[in-house]
């Protein structure tokens, strides 16, 4: 049988176990989450950015017109890349870096606080 995906989420409490798996399938990454024994797997070209700018095309947007919002490894594209990137004040230092601006952490209704203040 086969099924097209294009991600994947596995539990797995010991990341040694995954090394053979991305030896095998250069064509796909796998993102740690943060701070969980979870990952996401996913082929090299399904990426956020990937989406938006999928969206985006039909829409007729530019990405500078967009605002995106992240929190872990696998935003840091999306983010960089579109006009406005935002993290959640509890998003792993990394992103905190690399985004324009932090909002409240998602516990506090970070992003909808923040959609609120500037969109609505």
């Amino acid at each position: 049988m086969t099924v097209d995906t294009s991600k994947l989420s596995v539990a797995c409490a010991d990341a040694t176990a995954l090394k053979p798996m991305m030896k095998k399938y250069p064509g796909l990454n796998f993102y740690a989450n943060s701070g969980e024994n979870w990952y996401q797997i996913m082929h090299k070209n399904a990426t956020k950015l990937g989406g938006i700018s999928f969206v985006a095309g039909r829409l007729k947007l530019n990405a500078a017109n967009i605002v995106a919002f992240g929190d872990d490894h696998n935003d840091l594209e999306m983010l960089k890349k579109c006009g406005i990137g935002m993290v959640v004040s509890n998003g792993i230092e990394k992103v905190r870096k690399t985004a324009d601006f932090v909002c409240e952490k998602n516990e506090d209704d970070g992003v909808a606080r923040w959609l609120e203040a500037h969109i609505c």
